[in-house]
């Protein structure tokens, strides 16, 4: 497949089926000033063409794609960017996944980059979303040797990310407290007669888990730097920090170690 854009300002694609020969152009979008247009192809055909619209020299205002399912047409042209965007310069970049979803990747005057996937509304790259974090069972034993995370014997850690990322796991103590001006206090004779509260501590220590895309699992032994953690009850908490450093909110589950 090959697009171009015109001097009369539409974007036109060429296909070419496997050991065939390229057929007619076809007009993917007329009007306006197009140009600099970027094709993606994945292997089962679904394509995806993202161009620079009204154009006013030297910039773009206007980020357009179109989208072609495997063995059929393009669809209508949409706007993918904000109106106007003033896009730095007039070219974007295109990409489509094995199962047809497409983003279109493009930078601004104020060196912000931009990205969206096509049919929804335009966003700054967002951050990892971790959820459906659960420890099963709730109660176990702490290994009394070997890693914090294991295979094998503890407890069934499982959460799910939206896109891939490493998860920073941390430890909190769960302990009786009272209520004194605004805050949880471990409990003394002076603050005996104040309201109950819960106090999590944080412990020294934390470890980590690379995530994949969609669920992720691994078992916890009940350790943390190199040692196994005291009966009682405990609180995890949970992180995902991507490649580009962009951070999910935290996730948090109580857990009980137990003596048998």
């Amino acid at each position: 497949m090959g697009s171009r854009g015109t001097f009369d300002g539409r974007i036109q694609a060429a296909l070419r089926p496997a050991r065939g020969s390229f057929g007619p152009a076809q007009t993917i979008s007329v009007g306006d000033t197009n140009i600099a247009p970027d094709v993606a192809v994945n292997a089962h055909g679904d394509a995806v063409v993202a161009w620079g619209a009204r154009v006013a020299p030297p910039d773009a205002r206007e980020i357009d794609a179109a989208v072609r399912p495997a063995g059929a047409s393009f669809g209508t042209p949409e706007a993918i960017s904000d109106q106007p965007e003033y896009v730095g310069n007039p070219w974007a970049a295109a990409a489509v996944d094995s199962r047809g979803d497409a983003i279109a990747v493009w930078s601004r005057e104020d060196f912000k980059v931009r990205a969206a996937a096509y049919g929804s509304p335009p966003a700054s790259c967002a951050p990892p979303s971790l959820s459906r974090l659960a420890l099963r069972p709730k109660r176990f034993r702490a290994a009394r040797r070997g890693p914090t995370v294991s295979t094998r014997v503890g407890s069934r850690v499982g959460y799910a990310l939206s896109l891939p990322a490493r998860v920073r796991f941390r430890v909190d103590r769960v302990k009786r407290g009272r209520r004194v001006r605004g805050r949880c206090r471990r409990p003394t004779a002076r603050n005996r007669g104040h309201r109950r509260c819960t106090r999590y501590i944080r412990l020294r220590g934390s470890f980590t888990h690379r995530g994949n895309e969609g669920r992720n699992r691994f078992t916890f032994r009940g350790r943390l730097r190199h040692r196994r953690l005291h009966p009682g009850r405990y609180r995890l908490s949970a992180r995902a920090t991507d490649f580009a450093g962009r951070r999910s909110s935290i996730k948090r589950r109580r857990f009980r170690i137990v003596r048998r």
